[in-house]
């Protein structure tokens, strides 16, 4: 095997090539390990796991904002559909939403209540 240069980690210089090579192989095995259980989590048909993976997704700012744009019109929708919106109430802080999904809800905001 051709003597390959080491990546930029810090590791103490007292330790012996071999044992910083293998410190190297196990920190690259254990990322792949994630990358791989994640991407089996994503198209997992098992629905606990979907689920898992799903919400770790809408986590982040982008997500969730677009998740909250969706979660509202589904909500008015049934709402229209069954019974008034005048009885919906939907507490909501735009500080964690993105602007343009900001003008998107208030295009269509029956039942929204804007907080902060």
């Amino acid at each position: 095997m051709p003597d390959q240069t080491l990546p930029d980690i810090p590791l103490p210089s007292a330790w012996a090539k071999n044992v910083k090579s293998a410190v190297l192989h196990v920190i690259s095995l254990t990322h792949y390990a994630i990358v791989a259980a994640h991407g089996w989590a994503a198209n997992s048909i098992n629905a606990r796991v979907r689920l898992a993976a799903n919400i770790a997704n809408i986590r982040n700012k982008k997500h969730w904002s677009q998740y909250v744009v969706d979660l509202i019109a589904n909500v008015q929708g049934s709402m229209r559909k069954n019974c008034d919106t005048s009885k919906l109430r939907f507490l909501l802080y735009p500080s964690r939403l993105l602007p343009e999904h900001v003008e998107a809800i208030k295009k269509d905001d029956a039942g929204v209540i804007w907080l902060g």
